[in-house]
């Protein structure tokens, strides 16, 4: 049986194709907790610093994370996620699941210290499964 090391999972996407693929393939391949669906990156910034939202059971959720959205994309969302205090901020794994090809979007990505990796869509039971592995969030 497979072990994730997370606790729930926010798409940021403003794509619902891309919200409900992802969602299919986390419930394909075992995982059986919360995933909180957002169509801009305002909508999850809100969800994230609500004051009633406590970090999971397994210290962290998982948060992917599209960049180009309508009301705040996700170059927004990062920079006021990097303004919140650390405690707001220590609950969360972004990485970043975009269409973009464009290198310099994927150096900006990473100069935030928060963006743990880049996946470029489309998105695949495969490439889900071993970005997962990749960084010990799952274990089979």
């Amino acid at each position: 049986m497979s072990k994730f090391n997370f606790g729930d999972v926010f798409i940021i996407d403003d794509d619902i194709v891309v919200r409900i693929l992802v969602m299919k393939i986390l419930k394909n391949i075992g995982y059986q907790g919360n995933i909180h669906q957002f169509e801009n990156g305002e909508l999850a910034l809100n969800e994230i610093t609500e004051p009633t939202k406590d970090v999971t059971k397994s210290g962290f959720n998982l948060v992917l994370l599209d960049i180009n959205m309508p009301t705040l994309d996700g170059w927004g969302f990062l920079d006021g996620f990097t303004a919140l205090a650390d405690d707001q901020k220590k609950g969360h794994y972004i990485t970043m699941i975009t269409s973009s090809i464009d290198l310099s979007d994927k150096e900006k990505a990473f100069s935030y210290p928060d963006v743990k990796d880049f996946i470029q869509k489309p998105v695949s039971v495969q490439l889900l499964k071993d970005f997962l592995i990749q960084h010990k969030l799952l274990e089979e």
